[in-house]
């Protein structure tokens, strides 16, 4: 459950050597470098190269977009890295003509935009031209007559038009309609000299003039030549397109090219900021203890190298490195999501674990969808690389599934059932523990008691942290109360049903144990663990005088209210004292009406309740103790908090409305399925299909609520127990590779 335990190092080598020595670290990946914890993309060519890193991307985004795109959760699966040993990563790097594959697809590529960015604007020309197609006027006869002026324009409405028609009833001005969609296309003619008068009444009738002076010929003739352009256009670009095409096998070469200068790049921009003189290089960084052999080993290799454990600065804090065994390192996808541990805390990935395998394998629970998520996990790792960690949680949380499935009876939905096959309904029947179809009530309770089961063992593990950190306090004090206080408040219901009711007293006991160390002691302080532990006393002893009065508890615990006063009056002494020292008046006025009230306690039975109203308001009139005050304030209000366990635990019935849900749609499909068979011919294909889609469909739905409602109870109700967060992840300086596995 421990992180790798890290040492900060400060390695000190000749700038001959800096080169080769990054070279040997970046090979090995063993060590966390302080100074490279940011290195931006590079923009510009490296090494003397003619191309560049972006470049290189570029290219292969482009090919990329030209092959069968996967999408959705296939896509996020299937993706793998392209597999290839060192001798040939380095062979294609010396031998490939990257630049010339990158110029030839560089020039394709924009030749493909600039033949788009023709055909926008010939299609924007062809929306403008369209609509007059039917004018029989060449645009250059109609901008060239002196006499008489020409403009073409629109109405928008067709009540503009007929208020212009009767505006120019009486006027020389000539009205021709060449096209009348939603809006009316005109031409208009008039007297030149009248130019003004009659674009002012146009414009008055909201006429939009469209100006086609720059084009000669008519409307037709232009469209015609507008479309076989843009024929010829399209033709151009199917070509290059398919001359792109061509070059798809390029892909794994340039990305092999990729990867290579992208980490030559990183080696090469570390190597600039790192600090040092003029002759010597300073890397610090982080290593893990078990690899420090192999980076002193390393560094033999170079005469002119020193290195030197050092403390981390003030501050700085060390970066978190994972250190699971073989089946718990798929989980760790968990924390990827969620955020790295913080330095001192424990690896929560193994504890996660088999909480997140029964919640997932709850809210599937179908023995037939449990093989069927396996199959397909194991057949997309051999395919795509064994290093998905996704696929791995999938394939190891069918397995389980598989069992969920067959306590519950679960066999894709009623399947056995529908088919009849006595041997799978007798093994079915054998496996079945409860069927929550029929009764959901034992998965109803066992959601609630795995919920709470999680929740105390999210508070367990909180304790032994604290143990384990030195933090006995917290452990005794603070999640200890609370481990107790649940488990006795469950003892109680339980008690006369499931429990003997002699356990009773005990849990009741234990109860207020808890309850009352929670009250006082959730805040603590070194200066008030004397009053403090007083205040307990009083409460602890107090709250069992009166279970005991009210029959809860032995008669013996009557007397502990001698406890409680006994504790009441040293706490008042102790405050008598510290008045003392400050001797404020209100002290002296509370503390003698105090006294007066006890004497009269004792002489004529003053009712108790009266002097012990003074002696508290005397003990928290004094400084000291009103800080108690607060904290005690504090602690009743985190005690109410404990109402928040039953919506903690209220949570987890979500697993069994999701393996409920589930089972009720595969049913349904079974259903309508066995429904449609009894079609004459096509019956028996329409069933089969709406089998296969219908649960390759819930299947695929119901991983995918599976996994998400899992992660949600990891997250919102058990890593709040004990996980604070906040790491920064262990990354050592190392081949980073966007596309290529190296061997």
């Amino acid at each position: 459950m421990g992180l790798a335990r890290v040492q900060k190092v400060l390695i000190a080598v000749h700038r001959s050597e800096q080169d080769r020595l990054l070279a040997l670290l970046q090979d090995e990946g063993i060590l966390h470098l302080v100074q490279s914890e940011t290195v931006p993309l590079p923009t510009a060519p490296i090494g003397g190269e003619a191309f560049s890193v972006e470049q290189i991307g570029d290219a292969i985004n482009y090919l990329e977009s030209f092959e069968t795109k996967r999408g959705g959760l296939l896509k996020g699966l299937a993706e793998s890295k392209l597999v290839v040993n060192q001798t040939e990563l380095e062979r294609i790097v010396l031998s490939y003509d990257g630049e010339k594959k990158i110029k030839k697809l560089k020039e394709l590529r924009q030749k493909i935009q600039d033949i788009e960015s023709k055909e926008k604007t010939i299609s924007a020309d062809l929306t403008l031209l369209i609509p007059w197609q039917k004018l029989d006027y060449d645009f250059s006869e109609i901008y060239s007559t002196q006499l008489i002026e020409m403009v073409l324009g629109l109405f928008p409405e067709k009540e503009d038009l007929t208020k212009f028609q009767t505006a120019i009833a009486e006027l020389p001005i000539h009205l021709e309609i060449i096209n009348q969609t939603e809006r009316i296309y005109c031409l208009i003619a008039f007297p030149a000299t009248m130019s003004n008068e009659a674009k002012a009444i146009l414009m008055s009738h909201h006429f939009e003039i469209v100006d086609f002076s720059n084009l000669k010929g008519k409307p037709e003739v232009l469209i015609q030549q507008l479309k076989r352009r843009q024929k010829e256009l399209v033709e151009q670009r199917t070509e290059l397109i398919e001359e792109s095409k061509n070059l798809l096998a390029e892909i794994p070469k340039l990305k092999i090219l990729y990867d290579y200068y992208l980490n030559l790049h990183r080696r090469q921009t570390i190597g600039q900021i790192l600090p040092g003189t003029d002759s010597v290089t300073f890397i610090e960084g982080w290593v893990k203890w078990q690899d420090l052999k192999r980076l002193e080993k390393i560094l033999t290799q170079s005469e002119i190298a020193v290195m030197e454990r050092i403390e981390p600065n003030p501050g700085e804090v060390p970066p978190v490195a994972l250190q699971n065994r073989k089946f718990f390192r798929p989980f760790e996808i968990v924390l990827d999501m969620y955020g790295m541990p913080a330095h001192f805390e424990i690896d929560p990935t193994p504890l996660l674990t088999p909480w997140f395998l029964i919640f997932f394998a709850l809210c599937l629970a179908d023995v037939g969808y449990g093989i069927l998520l396996t199959l397909i996990s194991l057949l997309l790792l051999k395919k795509f690389g064994a290093d998905n960690k996704l696929l791995k949680v999938f394939a190891i949380s069918g397995v389980v599934t598989i069992l969920a499935g067959a306590i519950t009876g679960g066999w894709f939905g009623n399947i056995v059932d529908k088919l009849g096959l006595s041997f799978l309904v007798t093994l079915r029947n054998q496996l079945l523990l409860f069927d929550p179809i029929q009764n959901p009530m034992p998965f109803f309770l066992l959601s609630i008691a795995l919920g709470y089961l999680q929740i105390l063992f999210g508070i367990l593990i909180e304790i032994y942290d604290s143990f384990r950190q030195d933090n006995a306090g917290g452990a005794l004090f603070e999640q200890l109360p609370w481990f107790l206080l649940l488990n006795s408040i469950v003892g109680i219901f339980l008690t006369g049903r499931y429990i003997p009711l002699t356990y009773k007293p005990a849990f009741i006991f234990i109860s207020l144990l808890a309850g009352a160390t929670i009250i006082i002691f959730t805040r603590r302080s070194q200066e008030t663990i004397f009053t403090q532990t007083l205040l307990f006393l009083i409460v602890f002893s107090g709250l069992l005088t009166l279970a005991s009065q009210k029959g809860l508890l032995p008669l013996i615990f009557h007397n502990t209210q001698y406890l409680a006063g006994a504790g009441f009056l040293i706490l008042v002494a102790w405050t008598f004292q510290e008045w003392f020292k400050s001797k404020k008046i209100t002290g002296v006025v509370i503390f003698s009406l105090f006294i007066l009230s006890t004497l009269l306690y004792f002489a004529i039975r003053l009712p108790l309740i009266i002097p012990i109203l003074l002696g508290t308001l005397f003990i928290f009139s004094e400084p000291m103790n009103r800080k108690n005050l607060k904290k005690i304030v504090w602690g009743l209000y985190t005690l109410y908090g404990a109402s928040s366990y039953i919506g903690l635990i209220l949570s987890y019935i979500r697993l069994m409305a999701l393996g409920m849900s589930g089972a009720g749609i595969a049913m349904a499909i079974n259903t309508i399925a066995w429904m449609v068979i009894k079609i004459p011919v096509l019956g028996i294909i329409l069933a089969v299909i709406i089998l296969i889609f219908g649960h390759i469909y819930n299947l695929g739905v119901n991983i995918l609520g599976a996994f998400v409602h899992t992660l949600r109870l990891q997250y919102v109700e058990f890593f709040p127990r004990f996980f604070t967060g906040g790491g920064v992840r262990f990354m050592p300086f190392r081949w980073e590779n966007k596309y290529v596995q190296v061997k």
